[in-house]
């Protein structure tokens, strides 16, 4: 926890707040951060716990549903109030009736506006667009980032693809060209980098060797732990 956060606990609902240069107070509810609330810089202590006080009901509500979701085999929901993740950070979907279709995200919401809010599958649809054109950004930007971080190893793919996989987070073809799965979007940028670096590896070892897991080691000494995350996560 760093010197802008602060943990605080009331009528037994544990919290974070994240200080910075915003106007507002927000409250946000993870599955595994718990409740974040965002605030301005110098807001007291009594106005935090006023707010809290305020969304307590709120507050319990969600972290009841995210524990049902936790015990939960059901399949993904696209209804009005379903969560789903986006970077590592879980939002609740709505959906509003608009003549023109849009993809907005706010503070704990993906908001879509369509023509048709009530069907399931164009909802899947219109969320997933968004994903691969968020992805597609995100993943170009990351990809630049690890290239610039370890441009001692030389790494130079042919090309970068987005797209769905139903079992490889990527892959990496023998002539250069690296394939990134569009659901590692809802993953944290940890677990992105540590695909990306993945996939760089192969183009100097296009195997799982000694020698491939030696490199990954050297540059990202933590990868069994990014590697554990993303298993646990049901593709």
């Amino acid at each position: 926890m760093n010197k802008s956060e602060i943990a605080g606990n009331q009528n037994d609902i544990n919290y974070i707040v994240v200080f910075s240069r915003r106007r507002t107070i927000g409250i946000s509810i993870h599955p595994k951060n718990g409740v974040v609330i965002r605030a301005p810089y110098r807001t007291p202590s009594r106005i935090i716990e006023e707010v809290i006080q305020g969304k307590k009901n709120w507050i319990r509500k969600h972290q009841e549903r995210f524990l049902k979701l936790e015990n939960s085999t059901l399949p993904v929901s696209y209804s009005d109030n379903s969560i789903h993740f986006f970077k590592g950070n879980s939002y609740f979907l709505k959906t509003l009736r608009s003549e023109k279709g849009y993809t907005n995200l706010h503070e704990n919401l993906i908001e879509i506006g369509l023509t048709n809010p009530t069907s399931e599958s164009v909802i899947k649809r219109a969320l997933y667009l968004w994903y691969k054109t968020e992805a597609m950004l995100y993943f170009t930007l990351k990809m630049k980032e690890v290239l610039l971080k370890f441009d001692s190893y030389n790494f130079k793919p042919s090309s970068m693809v987005v797209r769905t996989m139903k079992r490889r987070w990527g892959s990496c073809s023998v002539k250069g060209k690296i394939t990134l799965n569009t659901e590692l979007i809802r993953m944290t940028a940890p677990c992105i980098e540590y695909v990306i670096i993945h996939e760089l590896c192969h183009l100097k070892h296009h195997n799982h060797g000694k020698e491939f897991y030696a490199l990954m080691s050297e540059i990202s000494p933590d990868w069994k732990l990014h590697k554990r995350k993303l298993k646990d996560h049901i593709m």
